[in-house]
């Protein structure tokens, strides 16, 4: 399926302020952000990520993140910490030698 975005085109400012011409500013601006924000299909020959994140923290499902060169994309039941560590104590030793 072709789908194509069609964005608003934006017209010159007028030189005095004019409510109608900025709701429709405001309209066409609403319009674009909706648009980007919709989902739809992509195809792709090359595609570059730079600066991927490397876990998933703070990110929408569906985002791309990077842990030791594998590409992972970020699911909602699923979490990929930055790092886990943990200490603990049981009880002492003691060492006698001969």
């Amino acid at each position: 399926m072709d789908r194509r975005l069609i964005f608003p085109r934006f017209e010159n400012p007028p030189n005095d302020y004019n409510k109608r011409y900025f709701d429709n500013l405001v309209n066409m601006l609403n319009v674009l952000m909706i648009t980007l924000r919709s989902p739809g299909v992509g195809r792709q020959t090359t595609m570059v990520f730079t600066n991927l994140p490397n876990n998933d923290y703070g990110l929408e499902p569906g985002s791309l993140f990077e842990i030791n060169g594998t590409l992972y994309v970020s699911v909602a039941y699923r979490s990929f910490p930055n790092g886990v560590s943990g200490t603990g104590a049981a009880g002492t030793v003691t060492v006698t030698t001969v």
